[in-house]
């Protein structure tokens, strides 16, 4: 759940295989010993899945796939994820926040924010609490270590705290703050087609957050599709320029940008 582990998977022709793949994360972990009948990989911990997968917070399983030079491959097994039993000393305490990442978010909503600090407690009441609001989500990684999904809220700055699940939520400390900006706006992307290499320069013109929450132009980053992640070239708040990556095949992709380095995006449509 919390660190990684070496998972070994037996078969035939097994010598093909160059990656294993779980479930629909769009991340694929080198084979890091193989041979005839076997491959070994590393499973990784829940806080490397980006974007998350769909969740409990106690457990889930995500189906294990094989990467081939040509195309992947289904196994039809899984890997079982379990999160640690609840510390009984810390059953009736509450956790103590070091660091919120991001540290704003767009005022729709539904944007995944991680939190690392001391003492969280793997429980369904854990929550974060946004002022008045609490979390749409929140996902238990390690006593040291969860990630939010945050709610709709209007611009603003709030109070913001963790709730372990001891009190009710309007007397969790909320002694951080967290910012709400105005959600993005598409006018305008041209071109709207590009070649199979790539290579295509895109501009995106809107409506975008503005300084202090966007840090620096390196925090735009492009996404064509769910996979396809270049950096952004920021001409001003209101235009942003793109290249288009290579495409294994003709499609139509959807393009999002992210104001924070690549954890949230907002999409164009």
């Amino acid at each position: 759940w919390d660190r990684n582990t070496t998972l070994t998977i037996r078969g035939n022709g097994m010598r093909f295989v160059t990656s294993c793949i779980f479930g629909d994360t769009n991340h694929s972990y080198p084979i890091i010993d193989a041979s005839t009948n076997e491959v070994k990989c590393t499973v990784p911990a829940v806080s490397k899945f980006h974007p998350l997968p769909a969740i409990s917070k106690a457990a889930f399983r995500l189906p294990i796939l094989l990467g081939l030079e040509n195309g992947i491959v289904p196994t039809k097994l899984e890997i079982s994820y379990t999160a640690p039993i609840i510390d009984a000393y810390l059953a009736e305490s509450q956790p103590v926040i070091n660091s919120i990442k991001p540290l704003h978010g767009s005022s729709s909503g539904n944007e995944w924010i991680q939190i690392h600090g001391v003492g969280f407690i793997n429980r369904k009441k854990l929550t974060c609490v946004f002022g008045d609001l609490e979390s749409e989500d929140t996902i238990f990684i390690s006593s040291s270590e969860i990630v939010c999904k945050t709610p709709k809220h209007l611009p603003g700055s709030v109070s913001f705290g963790v709730n372990n699940g001891v009190s009710s939520p309007e007397n969790a400390t909320l002694n951080w703050k967290f910012t709400f900006v105005p959600d993005a706006l598409f006018l305008s992307i041209t071109p709207t087609q590009g070649t199979l290499s790539g290579g295509t320069l895109v501009t995106i013109v809107g409506l975008f957050p503005s300084s202090p929450f966007v840090k620096s132009p390196h925090s735009f980053v492009c996404r064509f599709g769910r996979s396809g992640f270049v950096e952004a070239t920021v001409f001003n708040l209101n235009q942003v320029s793109c290249i288009t990556p290579r495409s294994d095949s003709p499609k139509s992709v959807e393009i999002s940008l992210s104001f924070d380095g690549g954890n949230n995006f907002r999409s164009s449509n």
